[in-house]
């Protein structure tokens, strides 16, 4: 179990997550940290998919800048301090992932035969109270690291898109969420996130019914986020091809930086992100508060 100390110093941890692949979470991630990052928020990002998807997103794989994950592996298993790579972009520092994470999870794997353990929430404690906000990303399809990025958290975002599929995925979370509370019951949902929709879609409606979905299978537990990560191929081929946000993608179009086929979609895209981040600040603060009155009631 962890200590109220290791508890608090991890209360803005925030893991990213859902069951399904190709819902978004890398691009949630990545895109989110980067818009909070150029806010004045310092930020921690931490990659568990061994995939490394976020070094290509973020420009420091291919400019061989990345760790393939050893640096977290070795903090883990062999108790070294644990030195994120600094400066990815300002005030956004990163943790990668890569070939190491998938010894990671054969370490947690061996280690939690026939226990619930702690050790990555145990990692991460000393790390976590230089940032304002620590994001975790998280594959799909390795069930031991997604037990210890939510063992870790405080806050868990849901990113989903609107085919039936996609909800019905959300029940088997549901489920996880429900066993890793025994052992992490300050774990709370800050909120489901509907991602890669079109314009056409909102206007007919199927927004609003995948929202009714959410609701239904999240019941009380989490809100749906008014923001909604709208669908634009081009923006968010180009920035895992280029290494840049999608921020940064429409900030060198406003400027004429950028001579290619990039249409406008990408400036409306880098605005959802940016009220992705402004509501996620929002919601939590006001869960931090409500959790501040309801220990003072307690007391």
């Amino acid at each position: 179990m962890l200590t109220a100390a290791q508890t608090n110093a991890l209360r803005r941890v925030v893991t990213i997550m859902n069951q399904k692949g190709g819902v978004g979470k890398t691009s949630t991630s990545t895109n989110t940290a980067g818009a909070l990052a150029s806010n004045g928020f310092k930020v921690c990002l931490i990659d568990l998919d061994s995939q490394g998807s976020v070094g290509a997103d973020l420009g420091f794989k291919s400019a061989g800048l990345g760790d393939n994950g050893a640096t977290l592996y070795k903090a883990v298993s062999f108790g070294e301090e644990l030195q994120p790579l600094k400066n990815v972009r300002p005030n956004l520092d990163v943790i990668p992932a890569g070939d190491h994470t998938g010894d990671l999870a054969d370490f947690f794997q061996s280690r939690n035969r026939n226990s619930v353990g702690t050790q990555l929430a145990e990692t991460l404690a000393p790390l976590a109270p230089r940032y304002d906000v620590v994001l975790i990303d998280t594959p799909p399809n390795s069930p031991v690291l997604m037990d210890q990025a939510l063992l870790a958290a405080r806050w868990l975002l849901i990113p989903t898109r609107t085919d039936s599929e996609s909800i019905d995925g959300l029940t088997r979370l549901a489920q996880r969420i429900g066993r890793i509370a025994e052992h992490n019951p300050n774990l709370t949902v800050l909120g489901a996130l509907i991602f890669g929709t079109s314009g056409r879609s909102t206007a007919s409606g199927i927004v609003g019914n995948a929202r009714k979905d959410l609701e239904g299978v999240l019941g009380d537990v989490a809100p749906v986020f008014d923001t909604f990560i709208r669908y634009a191929e081009s923006p968010a081929r180009a920035s895992r091809e280029r290494g840049q946000l999608v921020a940064e993608l429409a900030q060198a179009l406003i400027e004429k930086h950028d001579a290619s086929d990039l249409t406008k979609s990408v400036i409306g895209l880098a605005d959802d992100y940016k009220r992705l981040a402004e509501e996620i600040v929002l919601a939590l603060a006001n869960a931090e508060e409500e959790a501040a009155r309801a220990e003072g009631v307690q007391a």
